[in-house]
């Protein structure tokens, strides 16, 4: 027999597919012994989702104004399945590698971009046959799906998914076999194609419109999407997870975002407006470089290469250098005593498993300078009317790459010793060798050293990184001879200093006083702690 408040159960196709089975809550039925069916009362009718459903993932923002990446490899290949989670692609955008896990559970079904590709923000990079009852289970974990219907009815509230009331007095069976909920559910069923038309495209399969489904706090989210929220001045708590355990999905906010009001969307920020200002002028810049390029001439034999991932990045970063006026300064320095210090800390490195070169040492005495002169330390604002010192000396290093020029930087230096210095290094060198390098440890960086002694060289004309009002090119050590205080000549190692300063807001005194005091502790190194 059927009891008061069951749930009526009904399969349908969509497509030669299997679809999720749709269910009625009834206010009140019953069964009589010669199988009369009886409904009486006005019953709400709930359709679910179907269980099988493609979707289109789209590259999402990302983050440090990133508008595009390059395709590097596929993880997973149409046709096999993917958790939620798991790595989907790795990207190269102009700043770093990356990779980008799956939002959904089920099958990959088709690649929208193949390797090598450019994949622009906002288009698919590829289609997923997701399972819905995963979704709908997920996030309405907090009812067991076993659990009984009530037997009293909630009426339907005014944001409620759509319905449908059906009104009947009796129903009869042609058949005593016949289920008499099979019978109900394709009375909806029957009237499906209106419904779905008018089901909203972030269906739940909750029935009831919640204002606030948890706490701002306690929100299962990214950082990504935390800044996302709170530059759009988000209540996350507003915002309807889809992820699995109740996660909040990047998708989930954007799709928020898409459903606000024209006016909520003119209130934004005077950040967002100038970096859409300073992305139009960068486009408008790129045009006229396009347009002056029309006329080269490629004859047979040329090669032609297009402009991408990290060399993209740098046209576009020494091209706003080129407008920063440069202030140049050239030291030479006599580092005896830091060779000897290297070979009295080397066997301690060792036994904590750290290569220490000479660059941990350098790094470590421009940090004290910086505590001396803090101005080198700072950035210049775009429209020149402030500069902001900055508390923390994240020094970069450059590193040549196998995937181009990249400059980590290791941050806190003031606040780290030379060991500690070493093995960050270590870890960024390991990083950048395999191309593993992450956004974060090339962001927020405060000077830059370029170590071209390592490859060759001694003096350099070192371009400022936009952001930055110092940089310094570090030559090869070399043997020469030089005066000593009686006048005698004596082999001496010596290394060159190159620096770059933004004469806008730094002057050649206050780089010449740096530079001699960075010169007395890499002579001197006991100076490195005292």
């Amino acid at each position: 027999k059927m009891r008061r408040g069951s749930r009526v159960i009904s399969s349908s196709c969509r497509n030669g597919r299997l679809c999720t089975p749709r269910y009625a809550t009834t206010q009140s039925f019953s069964v009589s012994s010669n199988q009369e069916k009886r409904v009486s009362g006005k019953r709400w009718i709930y359709l679910s989702r179907p269980l099988w459903e493609v979707k289109n993932f789209k590259l999402t923002d990302i983050g440090e104004g990133i508008a595009e990446v390059e395709i590097l490899r596929w993880y997973v290949q149409p046709g096999q399945n993917v958790e939620e989670f798991q790595p989907l692609v790795e990207v190269m955008s102009d700043k770093a590698t990356l990779d980008i896990s799956s939002p959904y559970t089920g099958k990959l079904v088709k690649l929208h971009h193949e390797t090598g590709a450019m994949a622009k923000v906002g288009e698919g990079l590829c289609d997923i046959d997701i399972d819905s009852s995963s979704e709908s289970s997920t996030s309405t974990h907090s009812e067991p799906k076993n659990q009984p219907a009530p037997s009293t009815p909630t009426p339907a509230p005014k944001q409620s998914p759509p319905t449908q009331t059906v009104q009947q007095s009796s129903v009869s069976s042609s058949s005593p076999s016949q289920n008499p909920a099979k019978q109900i559910a394709d009375d909806v069923l029957s009237n499906q194609k209106p419904l779905q038309q008018q089901q909203h495209t972030q269906t739940s399969s909750a029935p009831t419109h919640i204002d606030h489904y948890q706490s701002n706090e306690k929100v299962l989210t990214t950082p990504a999407v935390r800044r996302i929220a709170k530059e759009h001045n988000i209540d996350l708590s507003r915002v309807r997870p889809t992820g699995k355990q109740g996660r909040l999905l990047k998708e989930d906010l954007l799709n928020y975002l898409e459903n606000l009001s024209s006016s909520s969307h003119q209130q934004t920020t005077q950040q967002q407006q100038q970096q859409q200002t300073q992305v139009q002028s960068q486009q408008s810049r790129s045009q006229q470089v396009e347009a002056r390029d029309v006329d080269i001439e490629v004859v047979e034999g040329d090669k032609v290469v297009p402009v991408t991932g990290i060399v993209k990045n740098m046209v576009k970063t020494m091209t706003a250098a080129a407008q920063i006026p440069h202030f140049g300064f050239y030291e030479e320095l006599i580092v005896d005593g830091m060779i000897e210090f290297r070979k009295t800390m080397k066997p301690l490195a060792d036994e904590q498993g750290i290569k220490l070169t000479y660059m941990p040492i350098i790094i470590k005495a421009v940090s004290i300078a910086l505590s001396k002169y803090p101005i080198l330390n700072s950035k210049l604002s775009k429209d020149t009317s402030k500069i902001v010192y900055k508390g923390s000396h994240n020094i970069g290093v450059a590193m040549d790459t196998p995937r181009g020029l990249l400059v980590p930087n290791i941050k806190d230096v003031q606040n780290k010793n030379i060991l500690q210095i070493a093995a960050e290094l270590n870890k960024l060198q390991k990083l950048g060798a395999e191309g593993k390098l992450r956004a974060e440890d090339l962001a927020g960086g405060t000077i830059t050293l370029s170590n071209i002694g390592t490859i060759g060289g001694t003096y350099a004309s070192p371009v400022l990184m936009p952001g930055e009002v110092l940089i310094g090119a570090i030559g090869k050590i070399q043997k020469l001879p030089r005066y000593d205080a009686k006048g005698n000549i004596v082999p001496v190692n010596i290394i060159n200093f190159s620096w770059s300063a933004d004469h806008r807001c730094i002057d050649g005194a206050t780089v010449a006083n740096f530079s001699n005091l960075l010169k007395s502790v890499i002579e001197n190194p006991l100076r490195l702690f005292f």
